[in-house]
């Protein structure tokens, strides 16, 4: 086998790997967020971002919200929760099982 036909199944396997790893991270953000849901919704004390785990994704946009969710609950804001849940940005209604519960 040459360098190059070395360096291009490297590359394949490199980009396959990356595709890979963006699926698992999507579908653990998903799974953080019903995580967040499920813990809100009986209101558990244990905080779904205490884990190792979880600290991965403190930068996801769609965790700072679901933390920020969970933030306003505790402190019973419910001007912030509703803010946190009506911006777009925060992708809380794309959301099926979370629709499922806070639909007006």
């Amino acid at each position: 086998m040459n360098h190059r036909t070395e360096n291009a199944d490297i590359s394949s396997k490199y980009m396959k790997d990356v595709l890979i790893g963006k699926a698992v991270q999507k579908r653990s953000v998903c799974r953080l967020r019903l995580l967040v849901v499920a813990s809100m919704l009986t209101l558990s004390d244990i905080s779904s971002f205490a884990a190792r785990e979880a600290k991965v994704f403190s930068d996801d946009p769609e965790i700072v919200a679901m933390s920020d969710l969970r933030q306003s609950l505790e402190a019973n804001d419910l001007a912030r929760f509703e803010r946190t849940v009506n911006n777009k940005k925060n992708r809380i209604y794309d959301e099926p099982f979370i629709m499922k519960y806070l639909s007006h």
